[in-house]
């Protein structure tokens, strides 16, 4: 599974599968943190989901599945086009844009994001379901 996304006339589709996720626990640490040592999975990347550079990270690895030649300086154009297409927002666009990377993240792992958040929703904070 994939998760869609337009950027200018083209659609791309963001998704993390196990080769991709392999890569990402091999490299990230080094490439993101400057920390060879520092083992990295791309559900840990959530917590950094508002970083330019990870979300520029985890959208060049998250279309890699589907094109391998792509560049990590591609993928940060891409979100410029991306972020900078038709008039400015209230931060819609940047909202949508991480969204879209933590719903291929939470997918990858074989979580359905709309159940989880049912299910969160009917648990209430604490888990009680009152």
């Amino acid at each position: 599974m994939f998760v869609p996304i337009m950027i200018g006339e083209l659609q791309y589709r963001i998704r993390f599968p196990t080769r991709v996720q392999i890569d990402i626990e091999k490299n990230a640490g080094e490439f993101l943190f400057g920390n060879k040592d520092l083992k990295v999975t791309v559900f840990d990347l959530l917590t950094h989901i508002g970083s330019t550079f990870v979300q520029s990270y985890l959208l060049w690895k998250g279309l890699t599945w589907e094109h391998p030649e792509m560049t990590f300086e591609e993928a940060c154009a891409l979100r410029d086009a991306y972020i900078s297409a038709g008039e400015l927002d209230s931060g819609e666009k940047l909202t949508k844009l991480t969204e879209a990377l933590s719903e291929a993240i939470l997918i990858s792992y074989g979580i359905d994001p709309k159940k989880m958040k049912e299910s969160r929703t009917k648990t209430g904070n604490r888990g009680t379901g009152q």
